[in-house]
């Protein structure tokens, strides 16, 4: 369980990668980053068996304000992955790799997730982190590419910047832990408030298409990568710069889908994959984890952490042993019970 230390500078865009890089032109990451990977299937068997039909998340750490020794944690995914298991009738299960080298099959409770109020493809799952699990998180606080860091509001990431996507590969996703992959990239086009990208299919509750502010990231992508996480390196700006060890991966986004172009072939046009995936920017991430409907769980653990902590302390006066200070998971439902509410899933039939 860990995370990475992030830069609080960045190097200029004029400074040449290859300074940096020394003479590999193909970028490496560190091996623990895959840790982030979390595999959503809509059922135990189903993710038992490692079956085509799922999505992929990534774990989020939230410090707390009232208490900064203290942490929350997320998985975070698309909204329409969480639209299709209501659709489908399923709760679904989180699949987390352990540090046995096995993987855990974590039950789905649908009152937990926090979608955008605004309908962007994006949703949180507030969770409680288990000591065997084999987790990366991405800091909420360090961890995020913001708006004024991508041209052209700012020098550091722009078109033809490198990316990785850290996601699962239908048909290669494991079936007794999980095997993410690693798909690099380029950006070919930045966020514009006025060319978003229409979500064919994902109709909101307005009854039309939604448009997502998204990158087109040139990269290796098919169905089955939606929620994954794409990350783009960044070097601290300091002398001392070594290569590789001094990567550090900022979140770009998340994948949502890829688009499609026709193709005319014997006399017909066909859709087909056009090579770009489309990314919900990242900074919409930390806007959601920011609305009052997250922040009102934390604020409500908040307030109960102080009492756990002293029964805590008082039972290992008595000889008892703690390994934590935080809120287990049971005590973790409680402060949800109070804040949240069953969600009912619609009746219709799921989307292809």
């Amino acid at each position: 369980m860990g995370e990475y230390e992030y830069p609080t500078k960045l190097r200029p865009r004029s400074v040449p990668a290859f300074l940096y890089h020394g003479t590999n032109k193909t970028m490496r990451v560190r091996h623990e980053i895959l840790n982030c990977a979390v595999f959503i299937y809509g059922s135990e068997k189903m993710a038992l068996r490692g079956e085509a039909d799922g999505a992929n998340g990534f774990f989020v750490r939230k410090a707390s304000e009232a208490h900064p020794d203290y942490n929350y944690f997320y998985i975070a995914t698309n909204a329409h992955v969480v639209e299709d298991l209501r659709i489908s009738k399923h709760d679904g299960v989180f699949r987390i790799n352990k540090d046995d080298g096995m993987s855990d099959i974590e039950p789905i409770d649908d009152s937990r997730w926090i979608l955008h109020p605004d309908f962007d493809d994006l949703a949180i799952y507030p969770i409680v982190l288990k000591p065997e699990w084999a987790v990366t998180y991405l800091p909420y606080d360090s961890g995020f590419l913001g708006p004024e860091n991508v041209y052209p509001n700012g020098w550091c990431v722009g078109a033809a910047d490198e990316t990785i996507l850290v996601g699962r590969m239908v048909g290669y996703s494991g079936k007794q832990a999980n095997t993410p992959v690693v798909c690099s990239g380029h950006i070919a086009m930045v966020p514009s408030e006025t060319e978003k990208i229409t979500q064919v299919g994902r109709k909101i509750s307005t009854g039309e298409e939604f448009d997502q502010l998204s990158f087109l990231v040139e990269t290796h992508t098919v169905k089955g990568y939606s929620g994954s996480p794409v990350f783009v390196p960044v070097i601290p700006n300091t002398p001392q710069t070594r290569g590789l060890e001094d990567t550090k991966f900022l979140l770009l986004g998340i994948e949502w889908g890829y688009p499609e172009v026709s193709v005319y072939n014997v006399g017909d046009y066909y859709d087909h994959p056009s090579g770009m995936s489309a990314v919900v920017p990242g900074w919409k991430l930390k806007e959601l984890i920011d609305m009052p409907e997250a922040k009102r769980i934390r604020d409500e653990a908040d307030k109960t952490l102080p009492g756990v902590q002293a029964k805590r302390r008082a039972k290992m006066a008595s000889g008892f042993k703690s390994a934590d200070n935080g809120l287990t998971e049971q005590e973790f439902d409680g402060v949800l019970r109070k804040v949240t509410r069953k969600v009912d899933k619609p009746d219709q039939k799921k989307r292809g």
